[in-house]
């Protein structure tokens, strides 16, 4: 689904809604990005899963500038997105790598090499129509319990997100401590866009417009 959302600031004056398409700001080839996957697709072919994206288009173009933290050291998986059901429930889009999977049979906990906390990674989104995605295989990640002289947490098996109304709520800011690698944005605002799964055409979306 699309929802396109404005935005009224004061020093930008009123928003007006728009339904053209956004087009996503450029990307060094060699950065990381950490809010894409693409699963090694081709890159003509349509991706598989639900896409969240950020978009921002502005009346002032590339002179505004929005920033998203595109990945965080106080969580796995993209910073500027979180899912939750309608009951509030958190749905994670991304397992936790710092956790070994939970054992097959017995109670005995896994071992495994574990990672340790992402890096703080801010990207600029363009007044211009940068955006930022995330596309999710549409799975489930949770945690279970395992014996490792007392009880532990491990990384369950993921699973299907079952159907029904969820939330997405996507952040972003005005202000940051820099633009990539090591840095993280400043006081953050959030829009909370509705969907259903199945979504029907594959994309949720904040849309983001500072315009008259």
């Amino acid at each position: 689904m699309r929802l396109p959302l404005c935005l009224a600031l004061l020093l930008l004056g009123a928003c007006g809604a728009s339904t053209s398409p956004l087009v996503e700001a450029p990307v060094d080839a060699g950065a990381a990005d950490a809010g894409r996957l693409d699963g090694g697709a081709d890159a003509g072919a349509p991706p598989v899963g639900l896409v969240f994206r950020l978009s921002f288009r502005s009346d002032v173009g590339a002179a505004d500038v929005l920033y998203a933290q595109e990945s965080s050291s106080s969580r796995e998986g993209p910073g500027w997105l979180s899912v939750h059901a309608r009951d509030g429930t958190p749905l994670e889009l991304t397992g936790r790598c710092d956790l070994c999977e939970c054992p097959t049979s017995g109670t005995a906990c896994l071992s495994c090499p574990r990672c340790g906390p992402p890096p703080d990674v801010v990207r600029a989104l363009s007044g211009a129509g940068g955006s930022i995605e995330h596309l999710w295989d549409g799975l489930a990640h949770t945690t279970g319990t395992c014996d490792l002289g007392e009880l532990a947490l491990c990384a369950a098996p993921p699973a299907s997100a079952p159907p029904g109304d969820y939330v997405a709520t996507f952040c972003w800011s005005g202000t940051t401590t820099g633009v990539g690698l090591g840095q993280t944005i400043g006081m953050s605002s959030c829009d909370e866009v509705p969907f259903h799964l199945p979504d029907a055409d594959g994309i949720v979306e904040d849309a983001l417009c500072f315009c008259g």
